[in-house]
């Protein structure tokens, strides 16, 4: 079986986890893949400490880049016509009327955020893909329920972890770690998600003001400028893809603050998973997924408000033995219930049996 995929930009998460990292394993299983990447995106001219509407270069930029997206998604869903089927990552192009119609072929559609939540015509969009669809691989039940009024072919495909990349660091036992070793509180994600940490820049000061072995390491494809008490606390890697595994294995905690609110309900708990793949222990929002997996599995602390914040990090800051658990607890699950090669089998089989 052929298949065209029809992802968004290089950098976008979801087509990296979601579509791109199957593209490898699924020759195994004679299922061929194709990625039409987005080659424009809007978001490149949104980095930085300016905002598009501050500036008409910008603007323009803006513009400009979606311009020719449009004309490149035009010249791709002509291409993927060509092959057994397609497999469509969220949109065809966010947030505008889209042009789904063009598809002819037998399509797979992959939903893995709640974006029917952005706006009227995003809800309209994804109800009409929905229905479109020979397949619709949804991040959770969550997002599943919402669509099952529009498709009776769903399927919750959580996104997986490519557990031999994501791997704990060979070294000695951190349960010897000596009382002033450095602790790493660390976040891996967007600049988009700097929003959920507003509330809780004071906690992360407080604790770094009083552990003087700790610091706080943020990876993101920008600094946090907008944190404006927090930002000279957090040391700043930009993320790349060749050290995405590398840099939270250096994490001695992994953090995922996230909202309680619809949007995050739909949100998959991927860095949660990541941290844990690496061996290392998550304090999490207990939020959708979130709360889900914490719930079933001792891989964390799950935490509400900002005094669960503190004394989680707190405790996991002292006890270092609670961490190196925690952690073992952390990669075993992932291994046995999220890891690639399994989901890759899955999808495959779901692949040539709905299509």
């Amino acid at each position: 079986m052929n298949i065209a995929a029809l992802t968004n930009h290089v950098f976008t998460p979801s087509s990296r986890y979601r579509i791109r990292q199957f593209i490898e394993p699924l020759k195994k299983h004679n299922v061929i893949v194709k990625d039409f990447q987005r080659k424009y995106s809007s978001q490149i001219v949104h980095s930085g400490r300016t905002r598009i509407r501050r500036s008409p270069y910008l603007l323009y930029k803006a513009i400009q880049q979606e311009c020719l997206n449009l004309a490149n998604t035009f010249l791709r869903v002509k291409r993927a016509n060509d092959f057994d089927a397609m497999w469509l990552s969220r949109q065809l192009i966010i947030g505008y009327p889209s042009i789904e119609f063009m598809i002819s072929k037998p399509l797979i559609y992959d939903i893995d955020d709640a974006i029917f939540l952005t706006s009227s015509l995003a809800d309209k969009q994804v109800k009409r893909v929905t229905n479109r669809a020979d397949l619709v691989f949804a991040q959770n039940s969550y997002i599943a329920d919402y669509l099952s009024k529009y498709n009776d072919s769903i399927h919750i495909v959580p996104t997986v972890v490519d557990t031999n990349l994501f791997t704990p660091v060979e070294e000695v036992s951190k349960i010897f770690q000596d009382e002033n070793d450095i602790v790493t509180i660390g976040w891996s994600g967007t600049s988009s998600s700097y929003q959920y940490f507003c509330l809780l820049e004071d906690v992360f000061i407080k604790i770094l003001l009083k552990y003087k072995n700790t610091k706080l390491v943020f990876v993101s494809d920008r600094p946090p400028y907008e944190l404006k008490k927090l930002y000279n606390f957090v040391e700043f890697i930009e993320w790349a893809p060749e050290i995405d595994a590398s840099t939270i294995q250096n994490f001695d905690i992994g953090i995922m603050p996230i909202n309680n609110d619809d949007w995050c309900k739909g949100k998959g708990a991927y860095k949660m998973l990541l941290y844990a793949s690496c061996g290392i222990p998550v304090v999490a929002s207990s939020v959708g997924e979130n709360k889900i997996i914490l719930d079933s599995a001792s891989i964390g602390i799950g935490v509400l408000n900002t005094d669960d914040w503190y004394f989680s990090l707190e405790e996991l800051i002292i006890d270092s033995k609670a961490r190196s658990e925690l952690g073992d607890n952390g990669r075993k699950y992932v291994v046995e219930n999220r890891n690639l090669s399994s989901w890759t089998k899955n999808i495959s089989r779901l692949m040539i049996e709905g299509l």
